[in-house]
């Protein structure tokens, strides 16, 4: 009895060495890739506290220090998965960390409506709809997220989608045409890792988009090319540390792609940049990821029709669609600028076209627009 203990004892003693000696002895990472964040690194206690202002302790600094070793712990995310695996498919456990997978699709548990986020949220759409945008021609839609498919389907507890939309069309659905997206969508139009929808699977929703604008050609008209790039682990994947195959990322382009020009804040390119792959988030292939504004000028289409979408970044997968039919598109994002400067940044005249289109989990969250 008193040799098992003494073994367990040494076998503990050796593993808490050997990690510790590759904790110390491994580069230590600044970004996680999976996590889609910075990792915590290591200071000394001179250079961790600060010389003035609000005073931190010793203890304080230990806390830290345990920080920086969990966050640098050696093959930290194949443990995660590990926890995971034990936790869905060992101990039966229905998500692990607020996150669930049915047939290979993770999902994220948010069934809780913040009325005063959405509140929030629609207030900044309605002053601009009654004021730098009173004279275009408005329109509205709220996409879905996974969840409204996904959830309730499957047992796990889900938004109030219904008072979510309500809310919406109290909002705006006097003044703005309504386009309803969620019974053009299924589960299989989101990524299996990602909350974003796949761009080869939205034809309709830009087709029933263009024909309340009035716009030609719809997006099943036109002859697309297809472009994959793989493995696409979505933001899901690392977060949850789920183990399931990655996605294929489809891009859909036509050869006038090649004439358009997309112009940001500081930057100018086309519509897809596949280095851009390569990036802490994949999906910013679809023109260059987050943007607080952006300009897409098509020559070819010479009908001089002009959009203006106020999007989040589900449109970055969906306004390459709506090429073809505009000379122009203006892609605006108000958690990255403040509404009160678009009338410096845009010009609206009354044959202009504006489409709010914005996702729930967007929507639910409390101050994600600017001021």
């Amino acid at each position: 009895m008193k040799t098992r203990q003494i073994l367990v004892c040494a076998v503990f003693g050796a593993i808490l060495v050997v990690f510790a000696g590759m904790l110390l002895l491994k580069p230590a990472q600044d970004v996680s890739q999976a996590e889609r964040r910075k990792l915590a690194q290591f200071q000394t206690y001179a250079d961790w506290k600060p010389t003035g202002g609000q005073e931190k302790t010793l203890a304080g600094y230990f806390t830290q220090l345990e920080t920086v070793c969990l966050d640098q712990f050696p093959a930290r995310q194949q443990f995660r998965e590990l926890r995971s695996l034990a936790k869905l498919r060992l101990f039966f456990q229905r998500d692990a960390g607020g996150y669930y997978e049915v047939d290979g699709s993770i999902g994220k548990i948010e069934n809780e409506l913040s009325e005063a986020a959405v509140t929030d949220a629609l207030g900044a759409l309605v002053k601009l709809d009654a004021g730098l945008f009173a004279d275009a021609n408005r329109y509205y839609a709220v996409i879905p997220d996974k969840n409204y498919y996904l959830a309730a389907a499957n047992g796990y507890p889900q938004l109030a989608y219904d008072t979510l939309f309500s809310m919406v069309d109290a909002a705006l659905g006097q003044t703005c045409e309504k386009i309803d997206l969620a019974p053009l969508l299924t589960a299989e139009s989101y990524y299996n890792t990602d909350p974003h929808w796949r761009q080869e699977t939205i034809l309709p929703v830009a087709d029933a988009i263009l024909q309340a604008m009035d716009a030609a050609p719809l997006a099943s008209d036109v002859l697309w090319q297809t472009d994959t790039l793989s493995p696409f682990y979505g933001a899901y994947a690392g977060h949850s540390a789920i183990g399931v195959p990655g996605d294929a990322l489809t891009l859909l382009q036509i050869p006038a792609f090649d004439d358009v020009t997309v112009t940001g804040v500081d930057t100018v390119g086309g519509v897809y940049d596949k280095t851009d792959f390569e990036h802490v988030d994949p999906y910013d292939v679809y023109l260059g990821g987050a943007e607080a504004l952006l300009r897409i000028e098509n020559p070819t289409q010479t009908n001089g029709k002009k959009l203006i979408v106020l999007r989040d970044s589900f449109g970055s997968s969906l306004a390459p669609l709506f090429i073809p039919a505009y000379s122009e598109i203006t892609l605006v994002d108000i958690r990255y600028v403040a509404p009160r400067m678009l009338d410096k940044l845009l010009t609206v005249t009354a044959d202009t076209d504006v489409l709010y289109l914005y996702s729930t989990s967007v929507l639910n969250s409390f101050g994600a627009f600017m001021r």
